[in-house]
């Protein structure tokens, strides 16, 4: 009778800790589908914010564009990035994109090509903090901050990199 005892408790022990295990992977999937759910949420707040101000942006490019101006954006935000991308996307702008993911050398290509003469890309989107060494769209005369940032600094250091040496041009600031 001794040896029997111990089996079934080691069974129920067993079974409680696969219970909990199992209640353990259900809150984990739980948690999973939630935080997607979060992340869908926030970009359908983006999607309706930008909605809100496309309409402006829209008309704003749609004035300087056809002058030949040079646009460097800026957000905060790089899903707000995201989504003007797909804006630009749809009415055939030509852009490049600096933002926090964006490697050295792709970076140097693409600040190249926008001050190129006679580029092709009339726009350039950067997030407000991708910062960094050789950042300088000095061929942008109109800077655009569709979202400022909480520090006021970082906004100032933003329009910098339109006024730098080598600027030919006046540049206009838009918020």
């Amino acid at each position: 009778v001794d040896r029997v005892a111990p089996r079934p408790l080691l069974n129920v022990q067993a079974a409680v800790v696969h219970g909990q295990r199992a209640h353990h992977l259900g809150h984990v999937a739980r948690r999973a589908a939630a935080l997607a759910a979060a992340q869908l949420l926030r970009q359908q707040s983006a999607r309706v914010a930008f909605r809100a101000r496309s309409r402006p942006l829209d008309a704003l490019l749609g004035v300087l564009l056809p002058k030949g101006k040079r646009v460097v954006l800026f957000s905060g935000w790089t899903s707000m990035l995201d989504i003007i991308e797909q804006f630009l996307d749809e009415r055939g702008i030509a852009y490049a994109r600096l933002d926090g993911s964006t490697n050295r050398v792709q970076r140097t290509v693409d600040i190249n090509a926008f001050n190129m003469p006679g580029s092709s890309r009339f726009v350039f989107l950067m997030s407000t903090r991708a910062g960094g060494l050789g950042i300088n769209c000095q061929t942008a005369d109109t800077c655009i901050l569709f979202d400022s940032d909480w520090n006021p600094q970082n906004d100032v250091q933003a329009m910098a990199r339109c006024h730098r040496i080598g600027q030919t041009k006046a540049v206009h600031v838009y918020k």
